[in-house]
């Protein structure tokens, strides 16, 4: 073997692994060379570690060469967007010169655009109950002793004072307060505001349904009662102000939003009615509701309209403040429309509890209070639509939409005051108390043109607010004929000068809420002239036609012949 193949056979391991198969004499010679670098003072790089390093430093050389040409390529980047960003720039503050140039052309423009609807069917509400605020005073665990029920030696006393939360529904459900007599049960009326508050916060259906059974219950029997007995024999309970003070806080209302600027009753008294044992506020069950329900709650207002329609007649301040806070509930967000049934139900009930001697005389001051419930103009509109046409609701429902209606028209004006709404007439309402003058258009026509220019979406609340000051029909057919039709003609005059709007899509409800009101006007005009109609018109006409004699004569004197 000669040195050449060795170094051959050299070249192909790259590693001492494989020196297993190389020569004896080849492995000495490679011990000894390795031996022989160790010795040295410098290494001796090999050809192959040669060929190593060179790759390294050339990779070295590429990756510096890279960097610094991607270096350059992000400024170069960096400087086009730079530029386009300054190009941009430059463009929008020309087409901002543009548009400042051409600045004539702004109301043209305006016109074109199409513009979003305003009016919403939907009145916008005031948030009353809150959610964090429910059940602030007592949870669904409440019992009668928690309201001042003291029992007595009776069965039914005993069961009531000893009751749990969770025995509520099958004491309620086996139906022992309607099977026992009422003059068994002790302090009555507390056991009745504990159903009612139970029933207002409680999560489970049927033990709601149990309250409002059990508490219709009571009431007839209490009705029934009180027909066979007279004078202080008669048992009446009917919740006051304070009582549903206590059930609206603890459904998340506000003290100070419910009673507004009242002076009926003192700081200690408003204390002590939310005042309720610590028993009652232990912390909530797993089925305690978070949040007021519509359900419950339209069930508390039944029983209180029931209550109210058998109640004992009540001072006109209590009333009057219950009022106002029944309406200010009415426009609570959670509830919206799902209540207005029952509400109206309960603010008509609650109308007919004043005395007659208190009757109309305390209808300014009802105004007066229920004008502190809300400044927007539709929540206004709303709510004295709630009142319905009994002959006491339409007597305050035409007076309340006449004091929002010139408010809203004429808001500068403060020679109106309160004290005349009970002589309230035709011509107050079309011309605000001025004198009338028929060939000129009035201040009522005058201000709803006006309005239509600037605001659709008061001219659409101040459209609801007239037609409710006019009355219904049994109202409208009372009226003197010339004054429907000088109605309907200032409104058609209205119609003609709200002009058609293609990019307003507002104008067009406007017109058309006018335009069934003329239609219903002009109904209503009809069955007007027929019932206001007399068949001695002529006999009572200051002017009549002039009337030829005309005189007929027989026959005879004319001496005709027969031609037959």
């Amino acid at each position: 073997m000669d040195i050449d193949s060795e170094n051959e056979e050299m070249e192909t391991y790259e590693s001492d692994d494989n020196l297993e198969d190389i020569p004896d004499v080849i492995k000495k010679a490679y011990d000894g060379a390795d031996s022989f670098n160790t010795s040295l003072s410098f290494d001796i790089a090999w050809p192959q570690e040669r060929e190593k390093c060179n790759r390294l430093d050339d990779l070295l050389t590429e990756l510096k060469i890279e960097q610094v040409k991607s270096e350059t390529l992000n400024k170069v980047k960096e400087e086009l967007w730079i530029g386009l960003f300054q190009n941009c720039k430059e463009e929008c503050n020309t087409n901002e010169d543009s548009h400042t140039l051409a600045s004539e052309h702004a109301d043209h423009i305006d016109q074109l655009e199409v513009k979003g609807s305003k009016l919403c069917d939907q009145h916008p509400g005031l948030t009353v109950f809150r959610a964090d605020q429910f059940c602030c005073l007592f949870t669904d665990r409440v019992t009668p002793s928690n309201f001042g029920f003291y029992p007595s030696e009776s069965v039914i006393d005993k069961s009531l004072a000893n009751i749990r939360s969770d025995k509520y529904f099958s004491f309620l459900d086996s139906n022992i307060l309607l099977f026992t007599s009422i003059l068994r049960i002790s302090c009555l009326d507390k056991v009745m505001l504990w159903l009612m508050n139970l029933m207002s916060i409680h999560s489970i259906p049927r033990v709601v349904e149990a309250c409002h059974r059990n508490l219709n219950g009571i009431i007839q029997q209490l009705a029934v009662h009180n027909m066979s007995v007279e004078g202080r024999e008669q048992r009446n309970w009917c919740p006051n102000p304070l009582d549903l003070l206590q059930i609206f806080v603890n459904l998340g209302a506000t003290k100070e939003e419910l009673l507004g600027s009242q002076s009926s009753y003192t700081s200690d008294d408003i204390k002590k009615a939310l005042y309720v044992m610590e028993d009652a506020t232990k912390e909530k069950s797993k089925e305690t509701p978070s949040h007021l329900s519509v359900y419950n709650f339209g069930k508390v207002l039944q029983v209180l309209n029931a209550l109210l329609q058998t109640s004992p007649e009540k001072k006109k301040e209590d009333l009057s403040l219950m009022m106002y806070m029944l309406v200010k509930i009415s426009l609570d967000k959670t509830t919206g429309n799902c209540i207005s049934h029952e509400m109206s139900l309960v603010l008509t009930s609650l109308l007919e509890c004043y005395s007659k001697s208190d009757w109309p005389l305390v209808v300014p001051d009802i105004c007066k209070r229920l004008q502190d419930v809300t400044d927007d103009h539709h929540n206004q509109a709303f709510f004295v639509n709630l009142f319905r046409t009994t002959s006491r609701s339409s007597y305050l429902k035409k007076r309340l939409s006449y004091i929002f209606l010139r408010k809203l028209l004429v808001p500068n004006d403060d020679s109106f005051q309160l004290t005349d709404l009970e002589n309230l007439k035709f011509t107050d309402i079309v011309w605000f108390g001025g004198a009338p003058n028929k060939d000129a258009s009035s201040p009522l026509t005058k201000a709803l043109k006006e309005l239509g220019k600037v605001d659709l979406y008061k001219l659409s609340s101040a459209l609801k607010l007239l037609d409710m000051c006019i009355g219904d029909e049994s109202a409208r057919t009372q009226m003197m004929v010339s004054q429907l039709e000088y109605l309907i003609q200032q409104l058609k005059l209205v119609i003609k000068e709200t002009k058609d709007r293609i990019n307003e899509p507002d104008v067009f409800k406007v017109k058309d809420a006018m335009t069934i009101m003329v239609s219903q006007w002009s109904l209503s005009l009809q069955h007007t002239k027929v019932q206001q109609r007399s068949i001695f018109t002529w006999a009572s006409a200051s002017t009549h036609l002039s009337v030829e004699a005309e005189v007929l004569e027989d026959k005879k004197t004319l001496d005709w012949e027969d031609t037959d």
